[in-house]
């Protein structure tokens, strides 16, 4: 008989989080933005102006989990608030924050109040695949 005594029946129920597919995520993003090591910066491409604002704000989040994910931004710095993401894109924040809502209400972002009370988004590991299929179905 094995010791089971030592065991939790409850481990069996925990994942860890799904490890991210870095290339799925370079192929995403490659067309869409460029991004600047010593800035951390993300900038836009023409081919980026030509998506919807909620294919803008997903390769936008995006960008920051690659920065992220590169080392060159913090973990704690991968989520934006509508106004960093109204700021760096331009999309203004009577469209940022619907859209937002939206991508919240099918899970394709995840949010957390800032230090600040305002929300701040991310891109979750496991949803990169649902990403990929959107990203590539014509506008």
């Amino acid at each position: 008989m094995t010791n089971q005594r030592n065991e939790n029946p409850l481990d069996k129920l925990f994942v860890d989080n799904k490890p991210l597919d870095l290339a799925i995520l370079a192929n995403l993003i490659e067309d869409y933005v460029q991004l600047y090591a010593d800035t951390s910066e993300i900038e836009l491409t023409e081919k980026w102006d030509k998506l919807t604002q909620r294919k803008k704000i997903l390769i936008y989040l995006l960008g920051r989990k690659a920065l992220k994910e590169s080392g060159k931004l913090p973990a704690d710095q991968e989520q934006a608030t509508p106004s960093q993401i109204e700021a760096d894109t331009g999309i203004k924040g009577n469209s940022v924050r619907p859209t937002l809502s939206r991508l919240l209400d099918e899970r394709l972002v995840r949010s957390k109040a800032s230090d600040k009370g305002e929300r701040k988004y991310l891109v979750p590991n496991h949803v990169i695949d649902r990403i990929y299929n959107e990203i590539a179905e014509k506008d």
